[in-house]
């Protein structure tokens, strides 16, 4: 009777709760935060008509993700909304289900104070957590990577037909799960049984053969868009993902998550120490982040936009809190052993509890303020082309919208019957911003923090016409 009470806790009860933990994290705040550019891509593909939306899935050249992600949040937007929860509850399930998965895969060769280790890390993780909170198809993707490992610890043939399965709906998730296919290959412990997985990876790939052609045109499109551009090739990249993985400094979309540098040191050294020890008892864990991330790494070299350190590693997260528990469950001494885990887990919720007051900019805030100065029509409200989707998703006033444009003597037509101008733009040196001051009365400006540049100010004018110097008093 004891072993099979042992067994339903190892097999049904500790699993459970490690999902409802994650769950209960990645669901908390969910429909908070505004949304960012990021997601408003998402959400402009999921809201087309279904012969509209496979079109653009499969056909567009701006999509730089493959469709199945996209197919799925297209149901799910049907049922539930396009509300912030909507879109972002199956990144949050697919997020919290990724735990339970990491358990199991972690138990198959390990202790269960291992497997609960290394889910528990997952599951407290602020990276993971922010990105099972995107509209974006990081967090499925994750999900299948550690599907997939799971199913090849233990192979047999009916597991290999989902393997086969898995592999291709990984492909059609996220282009650097051709990366952890191969990183998979260490996996299976004998030769017969590698060759089989190679066997599901070349149907696979075969099957993918038509979403390559898609990626070759999306790839150009990609080197040749101004709105965004990957950082060089270097050395460091790889250090930030590194810390990233830690959950002490990352990127979404372009607004920086960081803890203090102390922080970001002691937990840098706890997983160092956890990586140099895995090397020895968990060398496939080590392998399965190193290959997919170093393969990344060197492609990036002939083509900057496939490693972007901060969104396209984190795929193989859970191999890396993974191969962390298996190195510092297998020191022998309980007061290194429990020193380790002490660290990783404070500096885990210390990231957590600044995640909670993080924003990367608050353009539902910003719509509320504007609604506010432009109740009345006669308002028209100037915004860059790369804020207008996000604003007009939040936007429910009656002014009327322009994009910003450097080309002040159109400006000046396009404004002679309006009263008041709002100017929406991001924190930064702005020269319609000065221009704006120069030709009319600064009535009210308000700014709306972010983090590093990622902020908005709302400028509020009125249209009748002052001496520049006047303006300047103003302002003081």
């Amino acid at each position: 009777m004891a072993i099979v009470n042992s067994q339903y806790v190892e097999r049904y009860l500790i699993p459970s709760v490690l999902f409802v933990l994650a769950l209960s994290l990645r669901l908390h705040g969910l429909g908070q935060r505004s949304m960012w550019n990021d997601e408003m891509f998402t959400l402009k593909l999921v809201r087309h008509p279904w012969n509209d939306f496979w079109y653009a899935v499969f056909f567009e050249r701006t999509r730089w993700h493959p469709p199945f992600f996209f197919v799925l949040e297209k149901v799910v937007v049907q049922v539930l909304g396009t509300t912030e929860f909507a879109l972002r509850f199956l990144p949050a399930v697919s997020g919290a289900l990724t735990v339970p998965v990491l358990y199991v895969l972690l138990l198959q060769r390990y202790k269960t104070t291992t497997a609960i280790l290394g889910a528990t890390l997952l599951a407290i993780s602020t990276y993971h957590i922010a990105y099972s909170q995107e509209a974006r198809p990081y967090s499925l993707a994750i999900l299948i990577t550690s599907l997939a490992a799971t199913l090849l610890v233990a192979p047999t043939t009916r597991k290999f037909v989902w393997i086969a399965l898995i592999n291709l709906v990984g492909l059609y998730t996220h282009y650097w799960y051709g990366l952890v296919m191969i990183a998979l290959l260490v996996v299976p412990s004998t030769p017969a049984l590698r060759k089989h997985y190679l066997a599901t990876c070349i149907v696979s790939g075969v099957l993918f053969i038509p979403q390559l052609f898609v990626l070759g045109q999306q790839s150009k499109q990609l080197a040749e868009a101004t709105w965004w551009c990957a950082d060089p090739p270097r050395l460091q990249n790889l250090w930030w993902t590194f810390l990233a993985f830690c959950s002490v400094r990352f990127m979404q979309a372009s607004a920086m998550f960081e803890v203090s540098f102390v922080v970001q040191i002691v937990v840098s050294c706890a997983a160092a120490v956890g990586t140099a020890l895995a090397w020895k008892h968990g060398r496939v864990y080590v392998l399965l982040v190193l290959v997919p991330v170093c393969m990344g790494f060197l492609i990036s070299l002939a083509l900057p936009q496939f490693y972007v350190w901060y969104r396209y590693p984190i795929i193989v997260l859970p191999f890396f809190l993974g191969m962390l528990a298996v190195g510092i469950d297998s020191l022998k001494g309980n007061f290194a052993k429990a020193l380790l885990v002490v660290l990783l887990v404070a500096s885990s919720g210390f990231a957590l509890v600044r995640y909670q007051n993080w924003e990367k900019g608050n353009m539902k805030s910003v719509a509320a303020y504007v609604e506010s100065v432009s109740m009345n029509s006669g308002v028209a409200i100037i915004r860059p082309w790369y804020l207008a989707d996000l604003f007009e998703y939040y936007y429910r006033g009656f002014g009327k919208p322009m994009e910003e444009t450097y080309d002040t003597d159109s400006l000046q037509l396009q404004l002679h019957d309006v009263n008041r101008i709002v100017l929406v733009s991001q924190d930064t040196p702005n020269n319609l911003r000065d221009w704006l001051g120069e030709h009319y009365r600064l009535v009210e400006r308000k700014a709306f923090p972010g983090e590093k540049g990622m902020g908005v100010e709302v400028d509020v004018y009125a249209v009748e016409r002052c001496d520049p110097k006047g303006i300047e008093s103003d302002r003081k």
